[in-house]
């Protein structure tokens, strides 16, 4: 029998962050941090994450999810966290997983932005054995910009036109004079400079030996052409569902299974 998730809250800086552990059918090999996505894409993929942890469990691989700051069921303000608080959590839940994994290797994987995250928290990470990229954001500062162009759009089919001028918004962010929401998720000036300041290659130096990158089943030339940068990275495609971007579509057990087969496992045997 698999484990049942474990809850439990640990700290980071001084913020209590939610976490779910999953135990391994016997002993763990390898023990792994899910990293997740930013806003609405999280709440997504949360239960592929799910599905994902209970069938790497019947492989021999426990698994820590957690909460950053501001997000979920973690303390603090989302439109007070940002990349230093979220930089810090995943040390302090590499530092759980550290703890709970025994003699098992460890290793770490991000989806989208968490995958961006976990590349940028490499240097604070101890034993990194593994690093699994689910179809990472490469440019920070395009995505934010393809986000925004979505915003706009949105704006447009609800009221027949844009309130603001996408050159005007942009303006207002550089001076720092305007804050909007995604989603419902407030996005001020400071963090679009952060995450708009994310460039996976400046990461590529610190990756591990064992470093796999998954694309889901749509073309992303950016991400195609980071995996055949020097030194070229492991990149395979999985048929699934965008799992980050679909409300019409509940992951349940045969994705999991194949998400651990297919976008996992290969990076840890």
């Amino acid at each position: 029998m698999i484990p049942r998730d474990e809850p439990f809250f640990f700290i980071s800086g001084g913020r209590r962050l939610f976490g779910a552990w999953q135990g391994s059918d016997g002993p763990a090999r390898f023990a792994l941090l899910f990293c997740h996505p930013f806003g609405e894409e999280k709440k997504s993929s949360h239960r592929a994450f799910v599905e994902t942890a209970r069938a790497l469990a019947a492989e021999s691989v426990a698994s820590l999810r957690f909460d950053m700051t501001g997000c979920g069921d973690s303390e603090g303000d989302f439109d007070r966290a940002g990349l230093p608080f979220w930089r810090a959590d995943i040390a302090a839940a590499w530092a759980e997983l550290s703890r709970r994994a025994g003699a098992a290797s460890r290793a770490l994987l991000g989806l989208r932005l968490g995958a961006t995250l976990a590349a940028d928290s490499l240097d604070r990470l101890e034993g990194v054995g593994a690093l699994v990229l689910w179809q990472p954001v490469v440019d920070g500062k395009e995505e934010f910009d393809a986000e925004l162009r979505r915003l706009l759009i949105q704006e447009m089919m609800t009221h027949g036109r844009s309130g603001t001028e996408r050159r005007d918004l942009m303006a207002a962010f550089e001076r720092g004079e305007h804050e909007l929401e995604l989603d419902g998720y407030p996005i001020t000036p400071a963090l679009y400079r952060e995450i708009g300041g994310l460039r996976l290659a400046e990461k590529r130096a610190r990756f591990p030996q064992r470093t796999g990158l998954l694309q889901f089943a749509r073309r992303a030339p950016r991400i195609e052409a980071f995996a055949k940068g020097e030194p070229s990275i492991d990149a395979r495609m999985i048929d699934v569902p965008l799992i980050w971007a679909r409300t019409d579509f509940i992951p349940g057990a045969t994705e999991g299974r194949r998400l651990a087969q297919e976008g996992v496992l290969p990076w840890l045997t």
